[in-house]
């Protein structure tokens, strides 16, 4: 009976042991659990990726040991960053297949616990891992949206540290913070959207508007951008939350209230036109005006784009400027060219009386009349350089062809982006833009050119469409296209677009954009070809020559060479004038002359001409082609221009000549040009 009664107390001592035990581990339970409350708690105040990994460490320092604590959060297929230290580590193979410990947690979705990682030989352990001294470690996946986002690591530098009851403490803890960190992480994205998405709003032209919709059909501002505010002179905090009529002088808001209204009743988008003065300046805009609705069809946001007018009518002013400045300039250099031609006749004989005549009051009177052409010639030229470009930079070495096209799109999207806007059409816009050597051009030039051929692809697309602004190498030419899907050109179109004062427009421009553009790039040695059709659109093809050093050299015009005995002058213009004053001023001399500059090609001899006077536009082949042609032939010829263009130093047509002299010239100068070739000829 004692034996059992002692056996029972024995038993019940076990017990109570047991059940102390129990209680101990159940106080360490609720302690951890207590912990993880306090933690989960802590972690849904946080907003901030950054702050996740110090709460989590502060909670769990008293409850699991680890000298190494790390959460760590998927960032591409090779890349993963590390909460604590912001440091972003490349994975050498991809994540989940690379071999490690780390991918076989995010691969099977499962806990991993290593009781010594220099001995566990299932994983890959890099010298990174290693050079820690950690021994022993718990690896938990981090699953948000059924999708493994990370791994929340703890590392022991001991061995055999964590066992199952870290790991059951742990997994609803990772669960939680699975779901904290992805939050922080959509939230870090969503502020680093909304940044940029704020700093383009705040740097558009345009003022960006939106107004919340209440019950009573009342529009507060909710959000403004900050060419608005500009507009307004007013901050934001005297805006935001304010009815129009607080805003805007009483005259506008009405108006503007009233294109609110009606924009909620329809339900769709609105456009109108009108005008403000504001603190900031007078206005004259165009609004487009966006209802938000809700899931009832309810509108309960405005969204306002007011696009400033003044831009549009800017640009259209420069592009009236540029082509009356260009007609003017056709204008000028033709009168000059025409009137230099007709005072070589009066300049020339009134010489040729000064050099023949004995008789003093006729040598006196064509004195006077040579004084009466030199000046109206410099009154031709002082004409040219005021109206005409006279002062043009000749074609030069051009670098960054694509930097250029940018720059003309940017100049011209107030006409191909804004405006088209505000009639409610959409162009787009694209550029297709391959590395390109030099060019031989000049770069202002190109930029007009480039203006004017995107000028008139946005005329050719009324109702929206693209443009398209390519460059390419073609041989020894740079390709420049410049191409829309517009409305297109007839043949007869075509046959004229390059006439000077043509035009298809019926408001703006004086047809001079395109014959401009066409003779510039002649000029420097280009092509300009045209594909269209109707309702096909068209493509501008510009081929610009590319730049070779030895364009850039240019002709002492000193050195003549041994002419050859003969001593011919050849005489190449088109103007009989012009012809006979030679004729007669160079009597003495064998001469032949010619009106066709081809003809003057086929008749020209090697060894036979010392001198050739050639006019520059001359019916055939222009005068700066006979000359590099007759240069080829004969490289001892002397070459002399002789032209009533106005002609500035460095143009590539001056290239073949050895001289230039401009009309109306003097007899001496032309007489002294052609002794000294036939002297030299003789040595």
């Amino acid at each position: 009976m004692n034996d059992q009664i002692k056996m029972t107390k024995a038993e019940l001592l076990v017990e109570v042991a047991a059940l102390r035990e129990r209680e101990t581990a159940l106080e360490g339970q609720v302690h951890r659990l207590e912990a993880i409350h306090a933690a989960i708690k802590g972690l849904n105040e946080v907003m901030d990726l950054e702050a996740v990994e110090p709460i989590l460490k502060e909670y769990l320092k008293d409850h699991v040991s680890f000298d190494r604590f790390s959460v760590a959060l998927v960032v591409d297929e090779r890349h993963f960053e590390h909460l604590g230290t912001g440091e972003v580590v490349v994975a050498p193979g991809l994540i989940g297949d690379a071999g490690s410990a780390t991918d076989w947690v995010i691969k099977n979705k499962r806990s991993l616990i290593r009781q010594d990682i220099l001995v566990d030989t299932r994983f890959r352990v890099s010298e990174r891992t290693r050079a820690t001294g950690i021994r022993s470690d718990i690896l938990l996946p981090l699953i948000s949206r059924n999708e493994v986002i990370g791994t929340l690591s703890l590392a022991s530098n001991k061995v055999g540290v964590y066992s199952e009851k870290d790991q059951l403490l742990l997994e609803p803890l990772a669960d939680q913070v699975a779901v904290i960190a992805d939050r922080a992480r959509l939230y870090r994205d969503l502020r680093a959207a909304y940044r940029d998405l704020k700093l383009i709003y705040d740097r558009v032209s345009d003022l960006i508007v939106l107004f919340k919709v209440e019950k009573d059909g009342t529009c507060r501002y909710a959000s403004v951008n900050q060419a608005c505010l500009q507009a307004v002179d007013l901050p934001e905090n005297e805006i935001i939350g304010k009815r129009v009529e607080d805003v805007l002088p009483l005259a506008t808001a009405q108006f503007v209230g009233g294109k609110h209204r009606e924009a909620i009743q329809k339900g769709t988008q609105i456009h109108y036109e009108g005008h403000a003065d504001l603190p900031g300046g007078y206005v004259r805009f165009h609004t487009t005006i966006t209802p938000i609705l809700d899931k009832d069809g309810v509108c309960t946001f405005l969204l306002g784009v007011i696009h400033n007018l003044a831009e549009r009518e800017q640009a259209e002013q420069e592009i009236i400027r540029l082509e009356r400045l260009h007609a003017l300039e056709e204008m000028a250099r033709g009168v000059a060219h025409n009137f230099n031609n007709i005072l070589v006749g009066v300049l020339g004989y009134a010489q040729l009386i000064e050099m023949q005549s004995r008789d003093a009051q006729a040598v006196e009177n064509a004195k006077q009349i040579v004084e009466s052409a030199l000046r109206a010639k410099d009154l031709v030229q002082r004409l040219n350089l005021s109206v005409g470009r006279g002062g043009d930079s000749p074609p030069q070495q051009v670098n960054g062809l694509e930097q250029l096209v940018r720059e003309a799109i940017e100049a011209t999207s107030p006409r191909w982006k804004d405006e088209a806007e505000a009639r409610g059409i959409v162009i787009e816009m694209d550029a297709v833009l391959q590395d390109v050597p030099a060019i031989r051009a000049d770069r202002m030039g190109l930029h007009h050119v480039l203006v004017h051929l995107i000028s008139n692809a946005v005329d050719a697309l009324p109702e929206g469409g693209r443009i398209t602004v390519a460059t390419r190498p073609n041989l020894e030419y740079v390709e420049l296209d410049v191409a829309d899907n517009g409305v297109g050109m007839t043949e007869e179109t075509q046959k004229r677009i390059y006439d000077p004062f043509f035009t298809t427009k019926q408001d703006v421009g004086s047809g001079l954009g395109l014959s401009m553009a066409y003779r510039t790039i002649m000029e420097w040695g280009g092509q300009i070809e045209l594909e269209s059709a109707p309702g096909k659109g068209s493509r501008f093809k510009v081929l610009l020559p590319v730049w070779n050093p030895s364009m850039g050299e240019e002709s002492s015009g000193e050195s003549v060479g041994d002419l050859s005995a003969l001593g011919r002058v050849m005489v190449v213009d088109d103007e009989w004038t012009i012809r006979q004053v030679l004729v007669k001023a160079l009597r003495g001399y064998p001469m032949d002359t010619y009106t066709n500059g081809k003809r003057a090609v086929e008749k020209f001899r090697t060894g036979v001409y010392a001198v050739a006077l050639i006019d520059l536009g001359i019916p055939g082949l222009p005068g700066d082609e006979v000359a590099r042609q007759i240069k080829a032939a004969d490289p001892e010829v002397v070459t002399v221009l002789i032209t009533g263009w106005e002609i500035m130093e460095g143009d590539p047509r001056l290239e073949p000549f050895d001289h230039h002299v401009q009309k109306p010239f003097g007899l001496a100068e032309i007489q002294r040009l052609v002794a000294r070739a036939m002297e030299k000829s003789k040595v």
